[in-house]
């Protein structure tokens, strides 16, 4: 599936061909047979049927624990089993449900329902350095299964969690296969681009990449949200945590699982454009223009061009009628197999899974192929020593594109330029680069990652454990690119670069855990541990042009033609040391306390910045369980819990080497290389903190039957990381600093429920929506500016304020340029003759009779706006906003009449779940909205923009019969050729737009073949299942995907 775009790929569908899930039971002889070597002797027999959910269950391995004896249910779930006494324990256990025990007594039979261990999972929250039971949770923490993940047939760890967990963002970065995404937990709170995105921790190992990670291999994610659960980690922990354990073995046969999946991609609709006969209709009123208003303001040269294109009606290269989107997009397969297999004994436990992932783009030459495995692995080595070794490979290929310029290429050309020559070979550049000439180059990039995790766990009695752990990463990341003669003026110079990076970093903890429980009314832990950690990142970079041949991408080719100021190699490296702990205290589940508190050193900060300090408190009050609150069952509140936190969390994203004197190598003048300086000290950079408060509820109704999370917060964070502007004297533009704070409050809601539940339909929705509301509470000196020449930062305002010049229509006449003293437009009424046709004057201007203010004569001034030469606005410019707070006079058009427009931030996000299980057949509707927020155009600017520049780019469809020719035109669009007036200013509010969108994200249809069925063949389950990813977009947004905004 393609859902990620910077607005080029967003709507792409998914269809399902294909998709068999397996899961096979592979039987040890010794487990399932008496054994014959049976240490005591069996004096009678245990009968029974073991079932679930309505079903009788074959293959279910039945234990005598006392006895060491085994069988399996037979295809009717039954089973017999020796025993050697009333005291002998019968174990039962079967894949994906809870292990049940049950003592012989005087039974001869015994009946068993296994319940689904999905639910055990979901009464486990994995927190920092430990578990808790889910009723226990004193933070907000969000918690996503197994279950719910394959649910959604992702292909990314950003795709399963998607909508599902209040206040969390989740945005896609491109529609390429392969691509990333950012994901933003309540609000930005960073200036730091480095900074936005949380922390993952993946079977308790911090990084910040998990895009490798086969969604498949996951048991549960946790997003750790408020302070108080993600202060435990301290550093990089300021916006949020979402912690990823993978699937484990269990003391079961070994059991494999295979997955296949086949699909196509589809772009789901195409942007309008205009073929040849509707721009030859807008080149005559082009040239209507060129010869009447704009005779003196367009160059001869682009005359004489127009007019011979329109002219040669003959030319092959010029009388194509190209849908150059038909061309450039077509559907792509998608092939996806997984295969695991898990088991163990009491001693060991095992899981090794491997993936293949093969992504074909909707755009030829663009894919994504990716190979993964893992092995996770526990030894219980005695009663004191377990061990625990975690190992994931995976290597990944990414072909790409430079989609941004592509599809301003694709969109902006003219549909009757050939893509071929007479001949039939590919035209490269004609009145810009072709589609077909761009999927021409070399563009790839070869991705390697490797992770080692050895755990040691020593009990040193019944309530003391010490856990040491080391771990150690590398990733190595090729791209190489190279640009063909195809793609040059005179297709006789082409362009090669190649980029290595490659990152490694080790882990190594060390801590205590404390477990006390006072007969089960008073109930401590405690946690003491130390950690260190160092990274180190290399990178080789080479640059060159003018190869003998397009046939060798690699940089030996360019190696006569390099260029030394973009070739070389770069080394950096920092390291963290930290000091955490953790005390809790629960008394019957009714009152709860949990405090945190971590140390980490930076090396990246100043000398006497370099230790943050990231306390944290929460706690709990159960009130259901209260005498005084009985009477809430009449209310059907089965449990009721609320929460209050507060915490400080800390970010170190920036540079390695930011706060020291630094000088870099390199710098080539007169062909010798020098040292300069590149960065000057900061002897006060510190860490950025955030502090962050929460009081939250959680209920539970009609015997957890229904789930309500109700979350208030208060973010705010201090001494940001920011760049701040030096004078330029000092020879340098920004430097990094502490400066400002930024505020985030918001409300987040989730609702769960089982809506219908009976034997046969089951109907389970899931609903969140959350609420942020940003500010920036302090900047550098409190004085306002603008970032990017895009937004505006100012104390007060939120952050993503689009900052520009607000458009008031066009012209219709030049006199339309008249206002009263008041600022309010006059409506301009000409004189007519006797058979009521305007006059004009020897110029070819109307002539003006009289104006009319809210249709009465006006008499007072006339006012007109201008440039800042004085030179009015003419008939088909632009009418521009004029701020009354601009000092340079009224009426007078600079860039002080800049303004903010609109928000990129949405007013709520959420998402919308449901899952209707009838029998067998289960189907699954999963949707994500986000409402509010302004989205800027810009593919629709770059568009008209291009288009006025000498007419070289063919503008939107509604720009046809839409644009300013001559005086009198009402229309959207002003004069078509650019001139000093500036009528397409970049950042404009006419090409804002309203953000909204609500996404139908998948749609799955599945069915389960009876167990019965199963069995016969050997297998445990087999299930077949068909799926619409992306199957709808509603938005009133006119580019090809609103969401890349946020």
């Amino acid at each position: 599936m393609i859902k990620k775009s910077t607005f080029l790929f967003r709507g792409i569908r998914e269809k399902v061909m294909l998709l068999f899930i397996c899961s096979l039971a592979i039987f040890s002889g010794k487990l399932f047979a008496q054994s014959p070597n049976a240490k005591q002797a069996v004096k009678s027999y245990v009968t029974g049927v073991v079932s679930a959910d309505g079903e009788t269950l074959p293959g279910v391995t039945v234990k005598n624990k006392t006895a060491s004896t085994a069988v399996i249910t037979d295809i009717d779930g039954a089973y017999r089993i020796g025993v050697t006494g009333p005291n002998d324990v019968i174990s039962f256990s079967y894949i994906g449900f809870q292990v049940v025990d049950k003592l012989v007594g005087a039974q001869e039979k015994i009946n068993v329902t296994l319940t689904s261990a999905s639910k055990e999972l979901e009464d486990v929250v994995v927190v920092g350095y430990g578990s808790t039971r889910k009723r226990d949770v004193t933070g907000a923490i969000v918690s996503v299964t197994a279950e719910e993940i394959e649910k959604r047939i992702p292909t990314n760890i950003f795709e399963a969690i998607q909508g599902q967990a209040p206040g969390v963002q989740v945005v896609t970065g491109s529609g390429q296969p392969g691509e990333s995404a950012s994901v933003v937990i309540r609000g930005s709170s960073t200036m730091n681009d480095g900074g936005i995105g949380p922390l993952y921790v993946v079977d308790g190992v911090p990084t910040t990449n998990v895009d490798a990670i086969n969604p498949y291999d996951v048991a549960s994610v946790e997003i750790l949200k408020d302070a108080a659960s993600a202060a435990i980690y301290g550093s990089r922990s300021a916006n949020g945590v979402i912690i990823i354990t993978t699937k484990k073995g269990s003391q079961k046969a070994p059991i494999i699982e295979a997955r296949y999946l086949h699909s196509i991609n589809q772009l789901t609709h195409t942007m309008p454009q205009m073929n040849t006969q509707q721009y030859r209709a807008m080149q005559k009123g082009l040239i209507q223009y060129m010869n009447g208003e704009g005779s003196t303001l367009v160059p001869t040269l682009v005359k004489n061009v127009m007019a011979s294109q329109m002219a040669d009606s003959l030319n092959f290269l010029l009388n194509a009628n190209n849908n150059y989107q038909d061309i450039a997009f077509n559907p792509a397969h998608k092939n996806q197999l997984d295969m695991s297999v898990g088991g163990g004994s009491e001693k060991l436990k095992y899981f090794i899974g491997g993936g293949y992932l093969g992504e074909k783009g909707i755009i030829s030459n663009t894919s994504y192929d990716r190979i993964s495995t893992r092995l996770n692995a526990d030894y219980i080595a005695n009663d004191k020593l377990t061990l625990g070794t975690r190992v994931s490979l995976s290597y990944g290929k990414k072909k790409g594109i430079d989609e941004g310029g592509f599809l301003n290429t694709l969109l902006g050309r003219k549909p009757n330029i050939s893509l071929y020559y007479p001949d039939n070979t590919i035209i490269g550049v004609l009145w810009g680069s072709t589609p077909l000439a761009l999927n021409t180059q070399t563009n790839f990039a070869d991705t390697y990652n490797a992770s080692f995790f050895q755990m040691a766990e020593y009990k040193i009695n019944k309530d003391l454990t010490f856990t040491t752990n080391v771990n150690g990463v590398l990733s190595l990341y090729r791209y190489n690119y190279m640009r063909p003669t195809l793609l040059s003026e005179s297709y006789l110079t082409n362009f090669g670069q190649h980029n290595s990076t490659m990152n490694w970093n080790w882990l190594n903890e060390n801590y205590l855990n404390y477990t006390k429980s006072i007969n089960n009314t008073h109930n401590f832990t405690g946690l003491l541990g130390v950690s260190a950690q160092s990274w180190r990142n290399e990178v080789d970079f080479y640059s060159g042009r003018n190869s003998a041949t397009d046939a060798i991408y690699t940089q030996n080719a360019f190696a006569a033609n390099f260029d030394l100021t973009k070739t070389g190699t770069t080394a950096s490296a920092h390291t963290l040391a930290s000091l955490f702990s953790r005390f809790t205290y629960n008394y019957k589940s009714r009152y709860l306390f949990t405090a945190n508190f971590r140390a980490d050193g930076s090396s990246r900060f100043a000398r006497d910045k370099k230790v943050g300090y990231f306390p944290s408190a929460s706690a709990a009050w159960r009130f259901s369980d209260e005498g005084f609150m009985q009477w809430t069952k009449r209310l059907k509140i089965y449990d009721a819990k609320l929460r209050v936190s507060y915490g400080i969390t800390g970010n170190e994203s920036i540079g390695d080497y930011e706060s020291i004197l630094s000088y870099g190598i390199g710098g080539i003048y007169d062909g010798i290389s020098g040292v300069t300086a590149s960065r000057i000290s900061v002897d006060d950079l510190g860490w950025e903190e955030t502090a962050q408060a929460n009081v939250g509820m959680d209920l539970a109704f009609a015997n957890n039957r229904f789930q309500v999370t109700l979350d208030y917060y208060n973010k705010v964070t201090s001494n940001l990381l920011a760049a701040y502007e030096i004078p330029k004297e000092w020879g340098f533009n920004t430097v990094r600093k502490n400066i400002g704070s930024i505020t985030n409050r918001g409300l987040e809601l989730g609702v769960t429920g089982d809506v219908i539940k009976n034997k046969n339909n089951n109907l389970k929705l899931a609903f969140n929506i959350s609420a942020n509301r940003n500010r920036v509470k302090e900047i550098a000196s409190g004085i306002p500016y603008i970032f990017n020449d895009t937004w505006w930062i100012s104390q007060g305002q939120p952050l993503g304020d689009f900052y520009g010049y607000k458009s008031l229509g066009i012209f219709a006449y030049d006199q339309s340029n008249a206002f009263s003293n008041n600022w309010e437009q006059l409506t301009p009424v000409f004189q007519r003759d006797a058979s009521g046709e305007m006059i004009k004057d020897v110029n070819g201007k109307y002539q003006l009779a009289h104006y009319e203010l809210n249709n009465a004569q006006y008499q007072g001034t006339v006012n007109q706006k201008t440039l800042p030469d004085g030179t009015p606005f003419r008939g088909g410019d632009v009418n521009w906003y004029d701020s009354p707070e601009d000092a340079n006079g009224t009426g007078v058009i600079t860039d002080k009449d800049r303004m903010v427009l609109g928000n990129a931030q949405p007013d709520f996000t959420g998402g919308i779940n449901a899952t209707f299980t009838h029998k067998n057949w289960s189907l699954f509707v999963s949707s994500y909205f986000s409402i509010g927020g302004e989205i800027y155009n810009a593919a629709k600017y770059n568009l008209v923009q291009g288009s006025m520049l000498a007419f070289s780019t063919v503008p939107p469809v509604d720009f046809l019969n839409n644009f300013w020719i001559q005086q009198g035109d009402e229309v959207a669009y002003g004069r078509p050729f650019t001139d000093r007036f500036q009528n397409a200013r970049s950042v404009n509010s006419f090409y804002l737009e309203d953000a909204s969108f609500v996404k139908i994200r998948n749609i799955r249809l599945s069915y389960t073949l009876p167990t019965k069925w199963a069995a016969k063949a050997k297998l445990r389950r087999v299930g077949v299942y068909t799926y619409v990813n992306n199957a709808f977009t509603f938005t009133g947004y006119s580019g090809y995907d609103p969401e890349f905004s946020a």
